[in-house]
């Protein structure tokens, strides 16, 4: 007869509930009032502490044999974290593709995911076929910027759902 462990599953019954219970002791709190002199000068540091608004852009992606273009929604390249995605379809079918492409800075690496959902145009839909790759130290990828910071190019090696490795595809975003 096997035993399992109910440790992990403790730990993260644990976990869920600490994370559950500090939302809840957080709750809204009222702004406080400040005392201004000058209306403009609170509108002027209010623009300067706004980050940076998300916009749209230009996607296409090309690998041996297929081609997308996507309208971004979501088109967001920072020093740290790049996020970018949007409907869009395959260029000689017209099927629908919706792109996914989500990259954050840790230790000086990027890492995250690259995903192209086949069959849907919709945003947090998963179907059963799709195009992927991981971009992580382990992986071969490679990702240039262009001069203006509002797009890059990135190299790397995807898969099919099923896991079957597909050949390298060129990913190219532009922002507006």
């Amino acid at each position: 007869m096997t035993t399992l462990s109910r440790r992990p599953f403790a730990a993260a019954l644990a976990v869920f509930g600490a994370l559950i219970l500090s939302s809840c002791a957080m709750g809204d709190t009222p702004p406080v009032p400040v005392l201004v002199e000058d209306a403009a000068d609170v509108q002027e540091e209010t623009q300067e502490e706004a980050p940076a608004a998300e916009g749209s852009g230009k996607v296409t992606m090309v690998m041996a044999g297929q081609s997308f273009t996507f309208s971004a929604t979501t088109c967001l390249i920072g020093d740290d974290d790049i996020l970018v995605m949007g409907p869009g379809a395959d260029d000689e079918s017209g099927e629908p593709a919706f792109l996914d492409l989500d990259l954050a800075t840790v230790d000086n690496l990027k890492h995250g995911e690259i995903r192209v959902e086949l069959g849907t145009d919709a945003p947090l839909t998963s179907t059963d076929q799709f195009y992927m790759t991981t971009i992580a130290p382990d992986h071969e990828y490679g990702i240039m910027y262009d001069g203006d910071g509002k797009g890059l190019v990135v190299d790397a090696n995807y898969l099919a759902a099923n896991g079957v490795p597909i050949g390298p595809a060129t990913v190219t975003v532009k922002c507006d």
